[in-house]
């Protein structure tokens, strides 16, 4: 998987959809209180939103690089960031989803690693979104 110091844009596109996957399915606790209310309603702190706003920032900055490098087609940057969020963020809520409606006692529904399946919706995501 490619890096933070990968410096093919496209590369570091997909690899960010990848990360967030990853985090989503490693980690279903956390990313059900950051995205699917599982704390209920909540007021973050300024350093939460900060963090927030850094996390998508570093996704508007890769846009525009990949703009840049002509990988996408100029536009609003952040447009395009929050186009792309949605749907991989959409793509990837489902699928703990689907492996809660799965899950049986003792039974690992994440890919092993290496996988050559692993992460398949989001690349074919960012197919769809860099071409």
């Amino acid at each position: 998987m490619a890096g933070r110091d990968e410096v093919d844009p496209t590369r570091r596109l997909v690899a960010s959809g990848e990360r967030y996957r990853e985090f989503a399915l490693r980690y279903p606790q956390y990313y059900a209180v950051m995205f699917e209310g599982a704390a209920g309603a909540v007021n973050p702190c300024q350093a939460t939103v900060d963090t927030m706003s850094d996390a998508f920032g570093a996704l508007v900055a890769l846009v525009r690089e990949s703009m840049d490098a002509g990988v996408l087609a100029d536009g609003d940057e952040t447009d395009v960031a929050q186009q792309i969020w949605a749907a991989v963020h959409g793509a990837v809520s489902l699928e703990p989803a689907r492996h809660r409606r799965l899950a049986r006692p003792g039974r690992d529904l994440r890919p092993a690693a290496g996988d050559a399946r692993a992460g398949a919706r989001t690349r074919a995501l960012a197919v769809l979104v860099v071409g």
